[in-house]
């Protein structure tokens, strides 16, 4: 690996910068793929039982990095809106993850634009 000692500071935010941007990007086309595999039922044809199962063992994701994805993608396949919202940057992985249990199809609309730009504390305090 490279050096980042004789990188200048600038170069060197502005390339964090790019990553995290990408990484975010990586992440949601992830999240697609996951349910995909799911809807298929690729992961039964691979003979694992969950498709968290097959995260876990074909991806190298641990137990809960497994579980939190699945959860999240399957949070965008019910509700796609949420999935605009990540792509805009106006609701984090984190966020959708904290919503989970309580967003559904029919309180979206109301729950949704609460949420947007919103702390944990603040949306822990919204969905209470």
């Amino acid at each position: 690996m490279r050096s980042l000692k004789s990188v200048s500071n600038i170069d060197l935010i502005k390339s964090l910068k790019k990553l995290v941007q990408e990484e975010q990007d990586h992440t949601l086309k992830i999240l697609l793929i996951i349910n995909e595999i799911e809807v298929r039922g690729i992961y039964l044809e691979l003979a694992y039982s969950t498709i968290a199962e097959y995260c876990i063992h074909e991806l190298g994701y641990g137990e809960s990095s497994a579980w939190r994805r699945v959860r999240v993608a399957r949070v965008i396949k019910e509700i796609p809106e949420v999935y605009d919202l990540m792509v805009a940057r106006k609701l984090s992985f984190s966020a959708v993850l904290q919503i989970a249990s309580v967003l559904t199809p029919a309180n979206k609309a109301r729950v949704l634009p609460r949420l947007i730009g919103k702390s944990k504390s603040r949306i822990d305090r919204i969905i209470a």
